[in-house]
């Protein structure tokens, strides 16, 4: 009887040299895993890198088409500097004239978009990036992967960027603190203002300090106010240009309120300074009237988004792009919430881009006002970067991707 059980036991276990064979099969199977995964997610990133930068290009080709009046080798200069900007697998993209080709997006009934090659006169720009031996780029190379037998990878991306009509209300706070200097801390103004120069001490008049203009230099105001005018001279160079309005924003303050016993008059939360059109002067106008009024509220930035999706409500077309451009130096203390607002925007079909200036503006309730209506979130540190973002916005704004 122990015999046999010993016999069974034997028979059951396996030799060395068997047990060899399938450790070295698991390892193999372990280690092209291994390559497969590492190499599977490279080339994943390598493909969302290289949409950005083909996006990226056609974005700032076809905006440069409008710029220069359809003027084609200056679209693709713009382009393929745009995609050099742009990292794929660690390298910049690199396009060249032929990766460019110019017509016309036509929306087709289901809502897609055609492109039409081609058809002038040009506003739209298909551009296609490929990554391969044949493309000034290269390949991707892959890690692993030569060891079965594969050692590159040629992701292939097309972009298309499109003019479309546009019409969109900048929305500018005009609460007391664009009073304020630009050093961000509050209460703090540009030397000379009165008052300014005992609030250190706690001595602060704050009553000549409310009852004089923004500083005509130093101010946050005349910093946004030089930001616009570079907005407007971009904007005027457009072979399509868009309709703007100008609705500036703060606080109510009634008959009772210190402020208005001072002044002898009351303020609206919020004025519709210019209505839509292409007036683009009017609005310069009035926003260097603005720095030579008093500018107090506080800040309620509802009211503004509010006013301007009623602008874009009763006086767009209803085949344009509508869109606001809402800046603001400071956080909400007045009003509903911005983002009920942003919701009433987004329900419209209306994007909403924001600008926060300075450190004590509230960024995460604009970068949210953004995102739920599908626009985008800027910062500004400064009156060069608050400069730098209007170009920004004029140069792109009336280009978007169909593709």
């Amino acid at each position: 009887m122990e015999s046999n059980t010993l016999a069974k036991e034997t028979t059951t276990t396996p030799p060395q040299g068997t047990m060899l064979v399938f450790v070295l099969m698991l390892l193999t199977v372990i280690l092209a895993m291994v390559v497969y995964s590492v190499d599977v997610a490279f080339m994943q990133l390598a493909r969302t890198e290289l949409k950005a930068a083909v996006d990226s290009a056609a974005k700032a080709a076809a905006g440069e088409l409008t710029l220069s009046n359809g003027n084609k080798s200056n679209a693709i200069a713009a382009g393929i500097l745009a995609a050099s900007k742009n990292e794929v697998a660690g390298a910049s993209l690199q396009l060249v004239n032929g990766d460019f080709e110019f017509g016309q997006a036509v929306e087709q009934l289901d809502g897609t978009w055609n492109f039409q090659l081609d058809h002038q006169p040009y506003t739209a720009v298909r551009v296609t990036g490929l990554k391969s031996t044949s493309t000034a780029s290269g390949p991707v190379n892959l890690f692993f992967a030569p060891i079965l037998g594969s050692e590159t990878f040629t992701p292939q991306s097309v972009s298309v960027a499109s003019q479309f009509k546009q019409e969109l209300v900048l929305v500018i706070d005009r609460s007391h603190s664009m009073a304020f200097d630009d050093s961000g801390v509050e209460w703090v103004y540009p030397p000379g203002v009165p008052g300014s120069d005992v609030y250190n001490d706690g001595l602060l008049d704050w009553k000549d300090s409310l009852l004089t203009p923004p500083h005509s230099t130093d101010s946050r105001w005349a910093q946004l106010s030089g930001a616009v005018t570079s907005f407007f001279a971009i904007m005027n160079q457009r072979s399509v240009k868009p309709n703007v309005a100008l609705v500036t924003w703060a606080s109510y303050l009634g008959a009772t309120t210190t402020e208005s016993i001072l002044t002898g008059q009351t303020f609206p939360a919020v004025n519709r300074d210019v209505d839509l059109g292409l007036n683009y002067s009017a609005i310069m106008d009035t926003v260097t009237a603005r720095g030579n009024q008093y500018m107090l509220g506080g800040t309620n930035l509802s009211a503004g988004i509010d006013e301007g999706v009623a602008v874009i409500a009763n006086q767009a077309s209803p085949d344009s792009q509508k869109i606001l451009v809402v800046m603001t130096d400071g956080r909400w203390n007045e009003g509903r919430s911005p983002l009920s607002a942003a919701q009433d925007a987004q329900a419209l079909g209306i994007v909403i881009h924001t600008i926060t200036f300075l450190e004590n503006a509230d960024q995460s309730t604009m970068v949210d006002v953004a995102e739920l209506t599908g626009g985008r979130h800027f910062h500004a540190i400064n009156a060069t970067q608050l400069e730098d973002v209007f170009e920004e916005l004029a140069r792109s704004l009336p280009v978007a991707l169909t593709k």
